[in-house]
This record gives C-alpha cells, structure tokens and sequence, in this order.
C-alpha cells in the first residue's frame, strides 16, 4: 500500500517500477488503486527492488524485494514524502483539445489517434487529411502539386512503387496507423528518392509495461467493412507488438470521355465514350515485432509486415463514333473483368548501440522485402449495330511480376566537439523487377496461340551510397547544418524476348544545408536546402504497348533518364497563446523533368501516352499551417498551399511547356460538445489547374464524424464521408489533332459505424535515464 509519509493517507495514481537487484532491469510496474493498494504478478523468483513515485511526492524506494516460487511478498506500507518535483518544459494539452497536427521547421507530424474522420477507411484516407498533401482520384499522391514523393512504411522506403504501391495504401486500414511523417525537405542523411520530399507511414506498434491492447471493428454502407486489432507486451528486456487488420472496400465508378479529333486536316469527328464499373477490394495486413535489451546500451529489434490484398473489378464501357454533324458512324461495348491479387512481405533485424541517446549511437539494420502481383484481365467486345472499321475482338491479358528488395544500412552518430555533432553511414541497395505480360487474342472463347504476345523483362538496380552531415549549436539560439551524400546507382532494363539491354549507371552528389535560428520563446525561423532525384520506374521504361482500349494505348520509354530537383525552403513558426502558425515560402527547380504526354495517329485515330525528359520545371509557393485551440472544447487546423508550376519542354516538346498557379486548403474543427463526446469536422479543397497538355478540373470533398466514449475502454464512432457527395474529377488534355475531355465520379458518400475497445494500462512509470546509467536502490553509493 502507498501512503502519505505525514499524514497516513493512502496515494492512489502512484507509479511501481520493478527493477532486478543485480542489473537494475526494468521488470514489470503498476499502478496504485485509489485506495493505495497494488498487486503485480508474474514475477519470477529472485531479488528485485521497487521505485515508488507520484506527482508532488519525493520517489521513494524498497531496498530489497525476494519472491519466492508460488509464495507473495508483501512489501507492506510504501510511505512518500511530500516535495518538490523539478520538471523540464513541458506542453500539456487535454484530450479534447489536442491538435492532430503538429509542426516543426523540418518536418510535419499528423497523428491519427483523434482524427475519428477516417474510421473505417484506409491509409489513403488518412494522407487526405495531411497538410499540403493531395489524393487524385485514381489514388496519386502528391505533395505540393508534385507527384514524385517518396513513400516510406515505419522509416523505409517501400519496395513497391506506382499503381502496386497506390493499391497497397488504399487496402491498409486507417486504424493500423499511428502516425503520418512529412519531411518536405530532407537533408542528406535520408535517401533522396522523392522530389516533392517523404511521407512516412508509421504503423501503431507501441508497447507499454505489462500487456495492453484492443479491438476494433465496423460496417459501411455499400458493403463496407473493417475489423482490426492489437496486442502489446512489456516483460523485462523484452518487448513484444503485434496487429492485425482487415479492410473490404467496394466503390462504383462511372465516367465519360468526349474526344474531338482532326485526323489528316479533315473536319472533325468524335468518340464518346461512357463507363460503369464497380471494383472490390479486400486486405489482410499484419504488422509485428520486438525488441530485446541485451544490456544497458544494446537493443535488438525485428518487425515483420504481411500484406495480402485482392480487386476484382468489372466495367462496361459504351463506345461511339460520331462524324462531323455528329451523326453516329460506329457503335460497340467493351465488358471489362479483372482480378488482382498481391503479397507483400517485408521484414528487418536492427542492432542498436547507445552510449548517450541522440548523441552518440551506431545502428545497423538489415532489411529485406518481397512482393507479388498476379493480374488476370479479359476483356469482351459487343458489336453495335454499325460497328466502326478494324473493330478488335476479345482479349486475355496475364500479368505475374515479383519484386525482391534487400539491403545493409549504418547509421553512426557521435559527437565532435563542444557544440558539434556528427552523423555519417552508409547504405546499400539490391532490388530486381520480374515481369511476364501475357496477351492473347481470343475467338469464340478459344484463345489464338499464333496471336500471343508476351511483354517479359527484368528491371535490376544497385544503389550505394555513403553520407556525412555535421551539426553545430553555434549558441545564441542558432543552429547550422551541412552534409553531403554521394551515391553510385547502377540500373539495367532487360528485354527478354529480344535480347535488348538499356544500362543507365551513373554518380549523383547530393548536398544539403539548413540552419534553425530560435528568436525568444516562441519564433523560429528554418532555411534549408536539398538535392533530390527522381528515378524512373520500369512502368515508365517499358516499351511495350499496352492497350487500354480500342482507341488508347500507353507505352513506356527505356531511354528515359533520372531527374534532379533543386529544393530551398524558408520557414517562420510562432507559438500563439492559442496554438501555432507555420509559413514556408519554397522554390524548387527541377532539370530533365519527366513528364507525360499524348499523341495521336492521324490514320487510326490511336492516342498513345508516353513519357519524356523535358527542359526545366520550377515551383514556387507557399504553404501556410496552423493550429488553434479555443478553452477546452473546440481546436482545429488550417492548412492552405499556393504555388505557380512553370515547365520548359524546350524545342523538341513546346507543346509540353506550361504556366499555372492552384492552390488548395484544408481545415478541421474539433468540438467536445460534452466529457465523453467529440464532434470533428474535416473539408478539403483542390482548385483547378493547367498541366502540360491540359487542364484539371477542381476538387472538394468532406467528411464529418461523431465519436462518443462508452467508458474508459470502449468507443463508438459513426463517420459520414462525402456527405454532400461532391467527390468529382475532371480534365481536359489538348494536342495539335484533338482535343479530350474526362469526368468521374465514385460513390464516395458512405456512413461508417465503428466500435473500439482497448484492455490493459499504460502505467506512468518510463523514466529512461538519459546517461543510460541504472539507479541505485536505497542505502547504495550512487555513482
């Protein structure tokens, strides 16, 4: 029982470490009952004392605790003295009123635990809700109108890229995710994959003392469906996490496309083309690890990520050919199955040495992932009445690609002097590409073996590259920062069926600057700047044709190169006595940028889009981010970005170059309309915008949510996505013969209903000791 010293009265909320006598290793802890009693159990036999402590009161010790086999110790009355508590500075917010987002001048961190807006969804959803980050509606991420962003799952770059790693975000559910990670300008010590910067996904993985974990799982209209569920475990040296998570996603999508085309300086005819769909799609994820102390400074650590995901999608699209007075020249449908089905496995064993925490540490971490896509697509043309000439016939397509990623990363840290700190390692990168596409023709439901075509090619890169980056506290509130990383990148796109190889290595230098200068207690300013690189992927590299129906094809070009970015950032961030605001002005300048872009053949009518390394791109704008918090019942966020896009396709591409300025915003408002019951509201929006070639129409989109706290264990949540069902896209692409306009839509207005419940605690007593050195059980010499 814990008491007061003076007045015998019992201490309820009081924290009990366990630590063993020999090596002081936290064991186990509890906490007080409002009657001062605790209990823990699980002990193994042995010697043991015991750390008592509570706010307002002196921490108080038992010298020497020994548990015995089958028998309870008790310890009897833990008596505190009353005393003052030296704190360090802290920022204390209530639950109702804790901001979701939370800025720094390098970096942006968004936390899902009170953004009830995307239960039910998937991480997708979750990177709506992120500052300055844009979804289109085919599930493109983009960070300040740029899509070359690096993707990272818990600090690592993800093996998977393009439309595997976009289905991969959309089938992870939301409740997986602790937290979202923006680094919009990184110094050299990360990977400069990712012009626009990296988004990096941490998935809950936390473990207090003892076992804790919960469950979740809810319904959505349309046949939506989620369920999800947690466990944690603090035992000693060793700590264990685990979760699992299941999403079925289902959404209809229907669309129209109106192209316009002079083929040959003829008048003018056009295809209308209509389109109804539907697309399922279910995910198992789960996501594990742990962590054992080997010591006082060494921690060994593995997690391990499973993924399996399935879409099945059909759709029906209605196709017309309309002459000059559009009178209808042509008629026929395309009926449209495919099926998807991934694995994704990704597992890592580091090694962790520390000396002193943040300052001098060595860590060496060995990863490896494995992912597999098979895709099976038929596809079933209907003749019209008056069906167009060279109208194609039925077709199979086949897809198996496996992708295989390994690698060797050392990161030292360590520091140089009063002041000055270094940070230097390397990394090394293995990743190959397998892909087999398969198409066949097909004739009264046999398939034409004469007919098949096969895309089979191998896609290898090598990347090392080796980094330093110095820091100095130069005093006066001033930090500066330079590094460098040089990088030699070996990459070979393979032909199989011809026999032909397109090498591309080559050595990349990779600066980094930034320096921090804090003006009193509550302003900051942050200039930094950064070279990246973009890489193209074999989806872009690949010549094959790849039709998507009668009148568009795709096709890659292996003759493609990287493309560098410039990126320089200035920052200013100012605590409010009602929360914080954040500007960031910056100017990016990009050489070589790989843009796409259509043709179109003036004796089919084929539109082909491909991809080129054009001139120059530059952008600059500003992005605004603040939080606010009004009492202890409403907070919120605001967020708004603003730039011009200027690209230079120089005298090979005119066509491609381009002028134009968006912007886009996003807020919530968080309200605690009562002690168990919180109200948030979230609305974002994307104004229209020229693009190379094009147009893009605006974007807006909603999402309300109630969620009300049953006890202290259980939640129930209702989400209303879409509830104006506004979720539209829009675009027009131009060339010298035609002209295209698209619109979809998805059926994006949907209620959630979730219930939560969470087991175990989380004891107040993690009190690491920033020396790494074990304290000392009453009586003993302190070191």
């Amino acid at each position: 029982v814990v008491r007061d010293a003076a007045t015998g009265d019992p201490l309820g909320a009081a924290s009990v470490a366990v630590r063993r006598a020999g090596d002081s290793t936290l064991v186990a802890g509890g906490v007080s009952r409002a009657d001062g009693a605790f209990r823990i159990e699980g002990l193994r036999a042995g010697a043991y004392y015991l750390r008592v402590s509570r706010l307002g009161y002196a921490t108080g010790t038992v010298a020497r605790v020994d548990v015995a086999d089958g028998r309870p110790a008790d310890v009897g009355a833990v008596r505190l003295a009353a005393g003052a508590v030296v704190l360090d500075a802290i920022t204390a917010r209530t639950q109702g009123g804790s901001p979701t987002v939370t800025s720094t001048p390098d970096k942006t961190v968004v936390s899902t635990r009170d953004m009830p807006t995307v239960t039910g969804g998937s991480a997708t959803d979750v990177l709506r809700n992120v500052p300055g980050v844009d979804v289109d509606g085919d599930g493109k991420v983009s960070l300040r109108g740029n899509q070359n962003v690096a993707i990272q799952i818990n600090g690592r770059p993800s093996p998977l890229t393009g439309d595997a790693l976009t289905a991969f975000l959309k089938q992870l559910p939301a409740n997986l995710v602790n937290r979202v990670e923006v680094v919009p300008n990184p110094s050299a010590r990360y990977d400069p994959d990712g012009m626009g910067g990296i988004l990096n996904v941490v998935l809950k993985q936390d473990a207090d003392l003892g076992t804790s974990g919960g469950v979740s799982g809810g319904v959505g209209t349309g046949g939506r469906y989620n369920a999800s569920g947690n466990l944690a475990s603090q035992n000693g040296p060793l700590t264990l996490f685990g979760s699992y998570g299941f999403n079925r996603d289902v959404r209809e999508e229907d669309g129209h496309t109106l192209r316009s085309q002079s083929l040959g300086g003829a008048p003018s005819t056009f295809l209308d083309q209509l389109t109804d769909g539907t697309e399922l799609r279910l995910s198992h994820t789960v996501n594990g690890g742990g962590d054992l102390k080997l010591g006082r400074r060494d921690v060994l650590s593995s997690t391990l990520m499973l993924n399996h995901g399935v879409e099945d999608g059909s759709g029906d699209s209605g196709f017309a050919a309309m002459g000059a007075a559009r009178d209808v020249t042509g008629t026929y449908r395309q009926l449209t199955h495919a099926r998807q089905v991934e694995m994704n496995t990704e597992g890592t064993l580091s090694l962790k040495h520390t000396l002193k925490p943040d300052e001098h540490e060595l860590t060496v971490d060995l990863h490896a992932e494995r992912s597999r896509e098979d895709q099976d697509a038929r596809f079933a043309t209907l003749p019209g009445p008056t069906p167009p000439p060279g109208l194609l016939g039925d077709s199979r397509t086949g897809l198996g690609a496996v992708t295989k990623q390994g690698g060797l990363q050392v990161d030292y840290t360590r520091p140089l002097a009063d002041a000055w700190r270094l940070e230097t390692g390397y990394k090394g990168t293995l990743r190959r590409l397998d892909n087999l596409f398969v198409v066949d023709s097909v004739f009264g439901g046999a398939v034409d073996p004469s007919k098949r075509r096969t895309n089979d090619f191998r896609y290898d890169e090598n990347v090392q590259a080796g980094y330093a980056l110095v820091t100095h506290e130069a005093g006066h509130g001033l930090t500066l920062q330079g590094g460098v990383r040089l990088e030699r990148a070996a990459t070979t796109f393979h032909l199989a069926d011809s026999a032909r190889a397109f090498p591309n290595d080559y050595t990349s230098v990779f600066p980094s600057a930034a320096a921090t200068y804090r003006i009193g207690d509550r302003d900051q300013l942050h200039a930094s700047y950064s070279k990246r690189i973009q890489r193209p992927g074999a989806g872009r590299l690949n010549p094959f044709p790849e039709a998507e129906d009668q009148y568009n094809v795709r096709v890659g070009n292996p003759r493609l190169k990287p493309e560098y970015t410039h990126s320089y950032e200035l920052s200013y961030q100012r605590a409010l006595s009602f929360g914080s605001a954040t500007v960031t002005p910056f100017y990016r300048h990009t050489v070589d940028a790989v843009r796409r872009y259509r043709t179109l053949d003036p004796a089919t009518g084929i539109s082909t889009s491909t991809f080129a390394n054009l001139a120059t791109a530059n952008s600059y704008g500003t992005d605004f981010n603040g939080q606010f918090r009004v009492g202890t019942r409403v907070s919120g966020m605001l967020g708004a970005s603003a730039f011009r896009a200027v690209t230079d396709g120089g005298t090979a591409q005119a066509d491609l170059s381009s002028s134009a300025f968006t912007w886009s915003a996003r807020a919530s408002l968080n309200l605690k309309v009562g002690p168990a019951t919180d109200v948030q509201w979230f609305q974002n929006y994307r104004a229209a915008s020229d693009v190379p070639q094009g147009h893009t129409d605006a974007f807006s989109m909603a999402n309300l949510a109630v969620r009300q706290k049953v006890n202290d264990h259980a939640t129930l949540s209702v989400r209303v996505s879409d509830p104006f069902n506004t979720m539209r896209f829009g675009s027009q692409t131009y060339g010298d013969d035609f002209t295209q306009l698209n619109t979809r839509r998805f059926n994006s207005r949907t209620v959630y209903v979730n219930f939560g419940y969470t087991f175990g605690h989380a004891p107040r007593v993690h009190e690491p000791e920033r020396d790494q050195e074990p304290q000392q059980p009453q009586g003993e010499p302190q070191r």
